[in-house]
């Protein structure tokens, strides 16, 4: 089945309170309410993600959002906020987490411990995510949902070891956690644990297995990552592999909050942007327009930007609080248009074509990637050194 891989917006508990405190014109996810635009206009099964760690007391968010059926939830289970320490691990537990994320997701992974916390050691980190993994296994519904099991580890070895112990559990598919959250006491950077986290999929043949059906990258907010995790997906449809790839990523609202307006891919391929001030960018008068590249549904619908988005303090002064509901949506929506014309571009199958539109770096890591992901390419430790390579700045000898 020729899939794409995908972006999966997450909401944060901000992001979802930015949505839910102005008009119901601003919820994008359901086809029903007169959104600006609809998830489904980019992806065919579109997606958000929510945390259980931080909503698990509440059932209401998709009746909030205005999310209509066409839109599945991906849960994230709340281990992130366990390992941070900010959730009470006696009043989230296992059951709690499964409980909520099967009445309220329809993928979930299961209730992982990550490595590289202060509050507990590694090897609990394990023997905490065995436990999740057995009572996940044994007490699941089985009403539809995917459950992911969730690979972790702060070195080469220690991933090894955790799949070798966790992979007894049968799911429905993999989670690579923290690849975003840097331990600078950690061997692995985020470069060298994705890479190292795929090989070890690739060795042990796990996206080959039937039951295998999602790779999920948690916190991915790089265009640059977006290119070649949808790259790495053609390679997997070419061997004729059952597999679905996505991964999450929030930036394009915690970007909103201080005032950047994303523009589109640089030359570079990273994500750019300008920051919009009052004293140098507005004007009060109906003519101001946001400068935005695709005259998206968003900026285009605004008449007037001045009265729509400014408020006034106590004082009288003017200030921009508004303005971050429209850079929310104006950046979403240009991540996915971006993640739309790369699967434009990718699907062309042509190499000279990649050169046209993406960066040297990039087309040479491509090129990488191709020779990595083959159908009859070793896959061993030069092969993880290339990853490293791909996804982080390192050179390769």
């Amino acid at each position: 089945m020729e899939r794409n891989a995908q972006y999966i917006p997450a909401l944060s508990g901000g992001i979802i309170s930015r949505f839910l405190e102005d008009t119901p014109k601003f919820r994008i996810y359901s086809e029903k309410s007169n959104p600006y635009y609809a998830l489904k206009e980019f992806d065919e099964n579109p997606m958000v993600l929510i945390s259980a760690g931080t909503n698990f007391r509440k059932d209401t968010f998709r009746h909030e959002l205005g999310m209509g059926d066409e839109t599945n939830v991906f849960i994230d289970s709340g281990g992130y906020q366990l390992k941070m320490n900010t959730v009470d691990k006696t009043k989230y537990t296992d059951a709690i987490a499964l409980s909520w994320s099967e009445k309220n997701g329809d993928v979930f992974p299961i209730l992982d411990r990550p490595t590289g916390s202060h509050f507990y050691d590694d090897k609990e980190a394990l023997a905490l995510s065995l436990v999740s993994a057995k009572y996940y296994s044994d007490n699941r519904k089985h009403n539809g949902e995917q459950i992911l099991n969730v690979l972790q580890g702060e070195s080469k070895g220690a991933m090894e070891e955790w799949y070798s112990n966790i992979s007894e559990y049968k799911f429905d598919g993999w989670a690579l956690g923290g690849i975003s959250n840097k331990n600078a006491d950690a061997e692995l950077g985020m470069e060298a644990k994705f890479a190292s986290g795929l090989l070890v999929f690739f060795q042990n043949k796990e996206f080959e297995k039937e039951e295998c059906k999602r790779l999920h990258l948690f916190g991915v907010g790089s265009i640059k990552y977006m290119i070649y995790f949808q790259y790495i997906q053609m390679l997997i449809n070419e061997m004729d592999i059952d597999l679905q790839i996505t991964c999450d990523t929030s930036s394009y609202s915690y970007v909103a909050k201080n005032g950047v307006y994303w523009l589109g891919r640089n030359e570079n391929d990273s994500m750019v942007g300008k920051t919009i001030t009052v004293a140098k960018e507005y004007k009060p008068n109906k003519s101001f327009r946001f400068p935005c590249p695709y005259d998206c549904p968003v900026c285009s619908s605004v008449e007037d930007v001045d009265k729509y988005f400014m408020e006034f303090d106590a004082d009288g002064n003017r200030r921009t609080k508004k303005l971050t509901y429209l850079s929310t949506l104006h950046n979403l929506y240009l991540q996915k248009r971006v993640e739309q014309e790369t699967r434009n571009i990718l699907s062309s199958r042509c190499f000279s074509t990649y050169k046209t539109f993406f960066s040297e770096h990039t087309c040479i890591n491509l090129e990488r990637l191709s020779n990595i992901f083959g159908k009859t390419r070793d896959r061993g430790e030069e092969a993880r050194k290339l990853l490293i390579a791909v996804f982080g700045e390192e050179k390769v000898v």
